[in-house]
């Protein structure tokens, strides 16, 4: 049962100058809080801007992440070396225990370990095992949510520092809000702590800085992530649903494909970039996780290994029109395979 909400009431104790707080925002972080456990919750203007944010906050000394952690937010480490001035190291699996303790031997404090839960690829990470390991070393982690949403992956329950998810996604659904969230858990408390330079009586440093990088959300955002929780379980479902007929399909197909089992994210390998101009119902513009299917590649680089790849995104449509787009698109016979899994599912 989600809290009543009320973004009409003015409240002094939480409505100040408009970029340090408001209510809306204020109101929604607590909704979010709740839903996740977490011990605070930051409302941000994007998913990346949240990733961006979170490092602000912890200014590490050393920063891990592996191969399929969120490839513009590797660029944004990468580019800030130049002037932030911490050690940047790319494991390929943070679930290598062995090289994942060898990068933390020695590293200088604070030591942030950045991963996804699940990845683009769909790989899942044992988060308590490498929560377990970077703690032995004073270390804390970070993990992006966004691929799945806090409907099917809470990394904080197992171990995780702090939560970053896009809301832009799946918890707003219609692709016509930038909004994203940093869920920290208690061991982040001395964030509030840190010393900052605020001629503001009583504002705590969290605050401070999101507000001093112009990154709090606007209200009519937060409202639009309040509303998308409401449904958010019955449309995770549906997209699920979807998802898991058309990527057994493919399978079927003999098509190369990543999917984490849950969600509406799939991943083609190796597709030619000229697939996606093929789509006559899927869109190639916006975002996934929203109520409309959508469609984009990404060239590999020197983290992805498997060249050229395809995202779809499984809206909330009927299969029917789905598989027939892609069957099109891939100039491949695939109606017979999908009505046989349609009927066993």
């Amino acid at each position: 049962m989600l809290p009543e909400l009320d973004f009409n009431v003015i409240n002094p104790a939480t409505t100040r100058y408009k970029r340090t707080h408001n209510t809306a925002v204020a109101q929604t972080e607590e909704q979010l809080r709740e839903l996740y456990g977490a011990w605070k919750v930051v409302l941000c203007n994007s998913g990346l801007e949240a990733l961006n944010t979170a490092l602000a906050l912890i200014q590490p000394r050393t920063v891990i992440v592996e191969d399929e952690t969120y490839f513009e937010f590797r660029q944004n480490l990468q580019y800030n070396q130049g002037w932030c001035h911490y050690q940047y190291i790319q494991l390929e699996d943070l679930d290598d225990a062995n090289a994942l303790e060898s990068a933390l031997q020695g590293a200088e404090r604070p030591i942030l370990v950045c991963g996804d839960n699940p990845t683009t690829f769909g790989n899942w990470k044992d988060v308590r095992k490498i929560s377990d390991i970077a703690h032995r070393y004073g270390a804390y982690v970070m993990m992006d949510n966004s691929i799945v949403s806090m409907y099917y992956s809470n990394p904080l329950k197992n171990g995780a520092d702090i939560l970053v998810e896009s809301y832009t996604k799946f918890v707003t659904g219609q692709g016509d809000t930038f909004a994203g969230g940093i869920a920290l858990s208690h061991s982040m408390e001395w964030l509030d702590e840190k010393a900052v330079p605020s001629a503001v009586p009583g504002l705590k440093s969290i605050m401070w800085v999101v507000s001093r990088r112009g990154n709090i959300a606007h209200p009519l955002a937060a409202y639009n992530v309040s509303k998308g929780l409401e449904t958010l379980s019955v449309r995770m479902d549906r997209h699920t649903q979807s998802a898991r007929i058309i990527a057994d399909t493919l399978s079927r197909a003999d098509i190369k494909i990543c999917y984490p089992g849950v969600g509406g994210l799939i991943t083609l390998l190796g597709m030619h970039p000229d697939f996606c101009s093929r789509f006559k119902h899927f869109i190639t513009a916006g975002t996934f996780g929203c109520a409309y299917s959508n469609a984009d590649f990404f060239r590999s680089d020197a983290f992805y290994k498997t060249g050229i790849c395809t995202r779809l995104s499984i809206g909330l449509e009927h299969t029917d029109i789905l598989i027939r787009d892609i069957e099109q698109a891939m100039e491949i016979p695939l109606w017979d395979i999908y009505q046989k899994v349609w009927w066993k599912e």
